[in-house]
């Protein structure tokens, strides 16, 4: 692994004596640390030299034996004849490593805390505050970004070095903006702001509008409402003679832009009838779409034609089929089980109907593609440590590589505003960078390392000393961050870890135990999910120790949420 130097503090660029320019830059050197998962990248200059690297600048543009240069956060040259400065930090590829443009999110929570959301009682559950009813498009994402996010750190190691992120929350959660996935200060972390209204079918908790219907009604509602203050404000702006000034309400203003068509809604849907929903209220209302999502895009092939609008298609994926060295017997949807000696060919006949189900969905995006659909992707509701491996099943599904590789940098930069920016490896732009073993869509291919802004993360650094292999079973009690607060939950797991079995209580929704599906433990990460009726399938990943755990569950529509919580009963020992 080849070892990049830190950038020196601005205050020792000066020219004080060489013997104090010395000892400084000794001390400086004996104190840095050696370099774990996910740290900074020592670096000395500000000038970086990636030099006998295959560069792949764009999509179907490969470059061999060539030379990137990286100064000041931009790239500075690519090419064969690069010249390189004396004294330039430099990583020697070998002829082995090729260097990508970091990939571009086209809708994510990444990085983005959730808000307190308002308590108490409602007097008119029918008609409650904006903020209860989820109401809320006047909010700005730049108001919650948190540059200690895990998961910024986790989608980096997948390559993502930038992301179009929106605020966590229910039916109109509010604008986003396009962010870098690197820095400690929310302000240097945005590359654009104001892109995109943000909403999705998604009810209240107890108050309305607490179904999809509601949520569509609701939604007309404030849309008509939003036009009729707008008209207003634009007729006493043109002649306030004889008017009252119009109230000031930030609510429907936010929608402004919308209806001007000068902003887009970003609609998100997780199915089929979503899809078709959302789209009848566009043709209904006439405001500018987005459809992001779209998990179900194969039974929408006319009504998507028929629209024409931009598409962002889930990076979400079905567990993948289990691999068997037999040919697998392919559904008969006419098996019907007679007898119970039946029962075993009925188990196989349900297992390959799974397995046409997930290959279905792994194909979707070959599918569109086929259909002449242009579309980026999304890793909403994806945990971020799949992202990397779901977009590899999707190529082998049949996506050609180079339009994944394009719905990953190039089309997103061009659709989000930001291709002056990012997008592509050219001189000019910011050092957004994969460096990788190989192709990037290949399974034995490793990350080395991913710049963002011209900030290098060594992705392949030693594990971290706790990954040692943990028996989960046992309780462990945790704590999830909720939209509705903190929420207590627990968690039985028994059985070995080759065959593990549990259930999950989670306060407040319900006292009778949940089943767990899909639990795997490797090493120390444990996953498995749960249904509940109010979200449907929740996904979770926590990282071990003996006593402690801590991760991340994700929600349909709500995208990550953290959770920790510590073992209070173990294989090997007695309730404490």
């Amino acid at each position: 692994m080849h070892s990049l130097p830190t950038p020196l503090p601005r205050f020792l660029t000066s020219t004080p004596p060489a013997y104090v320019r010395w000892l400084t830059l000794m001390a400086l050197l004996l104190l840095v640390p050696v370099a774990q998962a996910q740290e900074d990248v020592p670096q000395v200059t500000n000038v970086m030299a990636l030099e006998n690297v295959r560069v792949v600048s764009s999509p179907g543009t490969v470059s061999e034996g060539a030379t990137v240069l990286i100064r000041d956060g931009l790239i500075a040259a690519v090419g064969t004849d690069v010249a390189v400065p004396v004294g330039a930090d430099r990583m020697d590829g070998g002829d082995t490593l090729t260097v990508y443009a970091g990939f571009i999110d086209g809708l994510s929570h990444v990085g983005v805390r959730e808000a307190e959301e308002e308590e108490g009682s409602v007097e008119d559950r029918g008609n409650p505050p904006p903020a209860r009813a989820g109401i809320q498009p006047n909010r700005d994402v730049r108001a919650f970004l948190d540059p200690e996010d895990s998961a910024i750190r986790q989608l980096r190691t997948q390559g993502f070095t930038a992301a179009h992120v929106v605020p966590i929350g229910r039916m109109l959660p509010g604008t986003g903006a396009v962010v870098l996935l690197g820095g400690d200060d929310p302000d240097t972390m945005v590359l654009r702001g104001e892109t995109a209204q943000f909403a999705q079918i998604a009810s209240a908790s107890g108050v309305f509008p607490s179904n999809d219907m509601a949520v569509i009604a609701q939604f007309r509602q404030t849309f008509r409402e939003a036009e009729r203050r707008q008209a207003l404000e634009e007729q006493y702006a043109a002649n306030p003679s004889g008017m009252e000034r119009p109230s000031h309400d930030p609510v429907h203003r936010a929608l402004f832009p919308v209806l001007s068509g000068t902003l887009p809604m970003f609609f998100h849907t997780d199915n089929a009838l979503d899809l078709h929903r959302v789209l009848a209220l566009h043709n209904e209302l006439g405001f500018p779409l987005v459809l992001t999502g779209l998990a179900q895009s194969f039974d929408a092939l006319d009504a998507l034609r028929a629209a024409d609008v931009p598409l962002y298609l889930t990076l979400d994926l079905p567990e993948a089929a289990e691999e068997t060295e037999e040919a697998p017997v392919p559904f008969d949807p006419d098996l019907r089980t007679r007898t119970h000696a039946d029962v075993e060919a009925e188990e196989e006949n349900l297992k390959a109907r799974l397995r046409e189900v997930q290959q279905q969905y792994e194909r979707t995006a070959a599918l569109l593609h086929e259909e002449g659909f242009s579309f980026a992707f999304t890793t909403k509701d994806v945990a971020a440590n799949d992202v990397l491996a779901h977009i590899r099943r999707i190529v082998a599904a049949g996506l050609p590589a180079d339009v994944a590789l394009a719905a990953l940098t190039t089309r997103p930069a061009q659709r989000l505003g930001v291709d002056r920016q990012v997008g592509t490896v050219a001189s000019g732009k910011v050092a957004n960078l994969i460096v990788a073993t190989g192709d990037l869509f290949d399974e034995d291919t490793d990350i080395r390392t991913v710049f963002v802004d011209g900030e290098a993360y060594d992705v392949t650094a030693a594990p971290a000393p706790d990954a040692a292999e943990v028996n989960p079973a046992g309780t462990w009690a945790l704590t999830i961050s909720s939209p509705e607060g903190t929420v207590d939950a627990t968690v039985q797991l028994d059985g070995s870890p080759e065959a593990l079995n549990g259930t999950i209580t989670v306060e407040m929704v319900s006292s009778d135990p949940t089943p767990l599906d899909d639990i795997q433990i490797d090493g120390n990460v444990l996953t498995f999910a749960f249904t509940a009726d109010q979200f449907g399938t929740i996904r979770a990943r926590l990282t071990l120790t003996e006593t402690e755990a801590d991760g991340t569950l994700t929600i349909p529509g709500l995208g990550g949420t953290p959770v920790a919580g510590t073992r209070t009963a173990g294989p090997d020992q007695s309730a404490r």
